[in-house]
C-alpha cells in the first residue's frame, strides 16, 4: 500500500492522471494492492518485479502492464510457462480500456481499476489498495 501525500490529495482523480489501482488475489482472497503511478509495471516472482508474487504458477517475470493512455492499458506475456489468461481464453497481449480482471499462472487473479472510475477526493493520508 502507498500511503497519499498532501499533492495527491489536492489532485482531483480523473482519466487525465494515468494512475490505476492493481489488486492481486491467491485463491480468492486479496493478498496485496498497488497504486500504479509508472507507465510500465512487471509482475512476477523475482524482487526485480515492480508487483512480486511468489506463487509457483508464475514466472519470474511474468507479465507486462504498460499505460498507452489514460484509461488503456495493455497486457503483454513475457515467454511464461503457465500464460495469461483473459475472460477464459489466453492471450499474448491486449489492450484494455476499462476495468477489468485477467489471471496469470494458475491461482492468480489480477483486478485493474482506473482511477478515472472514482468520484471526489482522496483524503490525505489514507492508504490506497
Amino acid at each position: 500500500m502507498q500511503k497519499l501525500t498532501q499533492q495527491d490529495r489536492e489532485t482531483r482523480v480523473s482519466g487525465e492522471t494515468g494512475l490505476y489501482r492493481l489488486r492481486v488475489f491467491e485463491k480468492g482472497v486479496l493478498v496485496r494492492a498497488h497504486l500504479v503511478r509508472s507507465p510500465s509495471v512487471t509482475i512476477g516472482r523475482v524482487a526485480e518485479c515492480e508487483i512480486q508474487v511468489e506463487n509457483g504458477w508464475l514466472s519470474r517475470k511474468h507479465a507486462q502492464l504498460d499505460l498507452l493512455a489514460p484509461g488503456v492499458v495493455r497486457v503483454r506475456d513475457l515467454g511464461s510457462r503457465n500464460g495469461i489468461f483473459a475472460e477464459g481464453q489466453r492471450i499474448e497481449q491486449r489492450e484494455f480500456r476499462s476495468n477489468f480482471a485477467f489471471n496469470v499462472g494458475g491461482e492468480v487473479k489480477i483486478e485493474v481499476e482506473f482511477l478515472s472510475e472514482v468520484v471526489g477526493l482522496i483524503p490525505e493520508g489514507e492508504m490506497v489498495p
